[in-house]
């Protein structure tokens, strides 16, 4: 009889998290639990992938970390001191409503918080179109669009260092809450963050500031009053054969797209899909 194959034990790899702040889940899941956050260059043990996750140890425990936070091998000896400038910290303000603070300088990474409009935090850092931030607790990234350096005012024109209400309807405010779910994903039926269809993803947005709409893309042709196409201002809804969203200014519009694009985007209302769908404008502000 042939011998029973000893069976070969799982061979872990040597890597490192090349990433700030990640997270070190109960499984392969976004839904996980965090057991703890790790720092970059923290050495783990990696063995196996499912799907976005890998399955890592460390200091004796397995979890699951975002592959996109995993490299292999060991960390690069940490550089010298620089003998020449670093970045200098700035006192700054949050420039739009429920601005998502990221784990990484990415649209892709992990939302770790939310800030509200005029919240003052500190710019430690940054890269490309994103600037590190601290404020209290919160260590992220936030999108360069969404900071200010000026101090915001109230309504006279004074200095305030509290946070503006982030209810006031205002055309601004809408857009800017509404740029904050670029990227989520097309869900059919969906209101949430966590998935979108096109009027739900209108409804969501005015409900923030307490309008209600009416739940279907054709019921929001009734909602408000006209508008022609020519006299368009940001923050009216924007109706369409079967699709609603919001116009933003510049001939453009925020909505959640299906289709090839399956997610929150910024369309044209020049494109031909649009051009040829467009059906009105109504304004609910």
């Amino acid at each position: 009889p042939k011998p029973t194959p000893t069976p070969k034990p799982v061979v872990g790899k040597d890597a490192y998290i090349n990433g700030d702040n990640v997270n070190f889940r109960s499984q392969g899941s976004v839904d996980a639990s965090v057991y703890e956050k790790l720092a970059k260059n923290t050495v783990i043990v990696a063995y196996e992938q499912s799907n976005s996750f890998t399955k890592v140890k460390y200091k004796g425990a397995i979890g699951w970390v975002s592959s996109g936070f995993v490299s292999y091998g060991k960390p690069a000896p940490p550089s010298p001191p620089s003998t020449g400038s670093t970045y200098t910290s700035k006192t700054a303000y949050i420039d739009g409503s429920n601005v998502n603070v990221r784990e990484s300088a990415s649209s892709g990474s992990e939302v770790v918080s939310h800030l509200q409009n005029a919240t003052k935090l500190t710019v430690t850092g940054e890269q490309g179109d994103w600037y590190k931030i601290k404020c209290s607790n919160v260590v992220g990234w936030i999108s360069k669009a969404y900071i200010s350096f000026t101090a915001p005012t109230d309504e006279n024109g004074n200095g305030s260092g509290n946070p503006a209400s982030g209810n006031q309807a205002t055309a601004a405010n809408v857009v800017a809450y509404a740029k904050t779910f670029l990227g989520c994903p097309y869900v059919y039926g969906g209101m949430s963050p966590s998935g979108f269809d096109c009027s739900g993803f209108t409804s969501y947005v005015f409900k923030k500031f307490g309008i209600s709409l009416n739940r279907s893309a054709a019921g929001q042709r009734s909602n408000g009053v006209y508008v022609a196409k020519g006299n368009l201002q940001p923050g009216d809804l924007v109706c369409f054969n079967g699709h609603s969203g919001i116009y933003i200014g510049n001939g453009q519009y925020i909505n959640s797209a299906s289709g090839s694009s399956m997610k929150v985007i910024i369309s044209n209302l020049s494109d031909n899909w649009s051009a040829n769908n467009y059906i009105m404008g109504r304004r609910v502000l």
